[in-house]
């Protein structure tokens, strides 16, 4: 009797503790649960904002390359006749002329200061659709240009004979880059455009240039039209790769 009372006494309190430790499993494995559906949840929101980044700098990347390379791009495009009007303006030594860019550090052989990326990269950002159903949060478009790959700035400006001058635009490149982010996401797509130049041919070449004159008149002067941008040259530009 006395050792039925003992074994009694020794196990009070047994059964809470293995209460307890039933319901320390249950918790981890609740929380466990609650873990791994977080996990699925946030991978599948990051892959949905990353095929919408994609999509979004796709679409825009392919539209603005064909606004470049079109046929009527002179007439219709404000990003050709930006362009058209800003590079090689290798004479300006001003801070409003746009730099070409140069990959080369400082320390490199040829390197060439005011022409990294922080000086020729020219950003727009759109305004912020984040509030806009399917589209990424911020798009970015970046617009920059190198010299072809025979010719130098030297070599450029060592003459101002005409013909020489557009010789020496021919193969010039235009990279558009487009980078679009939503939260920690971000997709970005690069088009490169090079540049074909030749002579000007009449009457419809002269009916071009007289529009495009028309057009500069807005914000320049007639003698700042002609002193900037040669009459004779035809601006074509032809894509050749996305990356």
């Amino acid at each position: 009797m006395v050792n039925i009372v003992r074994k009694r006494q020794y196990n009070k309190g047994a059964a809470m503790v293995v209460s307890i430790i039933i319901i320390a499993v249950l918790m981890i494995f609740a929380f466990s649960l609650i873990l791994i559906s977080y996990n699925l949840y946030a991978s599948q929101n990051k892959n949905i904002a990353s095929i919408r980044n994609m999509e979004a700098a796709n679409t825009l990347s392919i539209s603005l390359q064909q606004e470049m390379t079109d046929e009527n791009a002179w007439d219709e495009s404000n990003l050709w006749n930006y362009v058209r009007f800003n590079l090689f303006d290798l004479d300006d030594t001003s801070t409003g002329a746009w730099p070409y860019y140069s990959p080369l550090k400082a320390g490199d052989i040829g390197y060439e200061p005011g022409h990294d990326r922080n000086a020729a990269v020219k950003e727009f950002r759109l305004d912020s659709n984040s509030g806009v159903e399917c589209l990424p949060a911020e798009t970015f478009v970046r617009v920059y240009w190198t010299l072809p790959d025979d010719i130098s700035a030297a070599d450029y400006l060592a003459t101002s004979d005409p013909e020489f001058r557009m010789e020496a635009k021919r193969g010039a490149r235009l990279f558009i880059e487009i980078q679009c982010n939503t939260g920690s996401q971000s997709y970005k797509v690069t088009e490169i455009l090079q540049l074909d130049v030749e002579e000007m041919t009449m009457p419809d070449d002269e009916d071009k240039q007289n529009k495009l004159e028309i057009y500069y008149s807005n914000y320049i002067s007639a003698a700042e039209y002609h002193e900037r941008i040669n009459r004779n040259e035809k601006w074509t530009w032809i894509h050749e790769a996305r990356k």
